[in-house]
């Protein structure tokens, strides 16, 4: 059974990627490079991808969350602007981190700026503020290119179960807001996405229909419950349990209501099929730290350095990094969970 990833339309993407090639000259040349020395512990190009974090404060504390001091301080215009600027080889851009993005007051000019700079730009966001200000239409006017709004519930209990603090009649109501708008104007792709736990395995098959209801064309499902670096288990993972006759189930209901379906599974890494993210790929906190990923978004448990000694860090210090994901003797304890737990 074949299961599809989210990714772009991979024409559109490249075609994309080439123009801001031919527009910045020193990114094609960095791709060139990377290209040729990408799975090198020693390398001297730069990220072609990167997390740019804008604010780590959340209106919401879901119960899957990474447990972490939250910081008060957003990131800034400028902060962005200059990163972004210094990074000649970026292709892609995902603006967004453990906050929720919308509650930054420059998240629409980083937005803006990463798109003028011809980036490909995703976001993602709980849906619970778009119907202030008129963010949803900000948003798709933006031209981002991707924006997954997060929905782990099919009805008023488990959503706000699972998404403590949020409010289900809000969010459906946003949701069909944006969807309403960009299916007229058609700039970007709205997608649901919904990350499979305890707490609404049981809805496995009621979310096709509960999204299409919701006016989205797509739909991604999420499996990948991580620990986030840390020895403990995430509580709220479920064992997969899910059969060929259960996804065959499913893609019959998504093609009845006409809703696309993918999905994410959790990482499964070896030395063979190696984690590629350190040789391509940074993640920058609010207050400029380096982290390794998304996955371990949280300095308490990782942090490389600040972003001031940007060069020290990509050059150097991820060598060895880089040396662990090839080598199970080496992986680092917090990226274990992605390599099947143990050494």
């Amino acid at each position: 059974m074949k299961f599809e990833t989210p990714k772009p339309n991979q024409f559109y993407y490249k075609l994309y990627m080439l123009i801001g090639m031919l527009r910045y000259p020193g990114r094609l040349w960095n791709f060139i490079k990377y290209s040729l020395q990408k799975f090198n512990h020693n390398i001297d190009y730069y990220p072609t991808m990167m997390d740019l974090e804008p604010t780590q404060r959340c209106n919401y504390r879901c119960v899957m969350c990474t447990p972490f001091k939250e910081k008060r301080r957003d990131m800034t215009f400028d902060e962005f602007k200059r990163i972004v600027d210094e990074q000649i080889g970026l292709i892609e851009i995902k603006i967004q981190g453990v906050g929720e993005p919308l509650l930054c007051k420059d998240f629409f000019k980083m937005l803006e700026y990463a798109r003028k700079k011809w980036l490909w730009v995703r976001t993602t966001t709980n849906g619970s503020l778009l119907h202030l200000n008129d963010n949803y239409k900000k948003l798709v006017d933006s031209r981002v290119h991707d924006v997954n709004i997060s929905i782990d519930g099919s009805d008023k209990e488990i959503y706000e179960a699972i998404r403590v603090g949020g409010n289900f009649e809000t969010l459906t109501r946003n949701c069909k807001l944006i969807n309403d708008y960009n299916n007229k104007v058609k700039k970007t792709v709205v997608r649901a996405w919904v990350v499979v736990q305890k707490k609404n395995k049981h809805q496995f098959f009621d979310f096709p229909r509960f999204f299409a209801d919701l006016e989205f064309k797509e739909m991604t499902m999420s499996f990948a419950m991580h620990n986030y670096g840390r020895k403990e288990e995430n509580t709220e993972a479920t064992t997969f349990g899910f059969t060929d006759q259960d996804f065959a189930k499913l893609f019959k209901i998504a093609d009845e209501v006409g809703i696309k379906i993918t999905f994410f599974f959790h990482p499964s890494f070896s030395a063979e099929r190696f984690c590629q993210i350190p040789f391509k790929r940074i993640y920058v906190t609010t207050d400029g730290h380096i982290l390794p990923c998304c996955y371990i978004a949280n300095q308490e448990v990782l942090d490389f350095g600040h972003y001031d000694d940007f060069e020290e860090i990509w050059f150097k210090k991820y060598i060895g990094f880089r040396k662990g994901m090839k080598d199970k003797s080496l992986v680092p304890e917090h990226c274990l969970d992605c390599y099947g737990g143990k050494k």
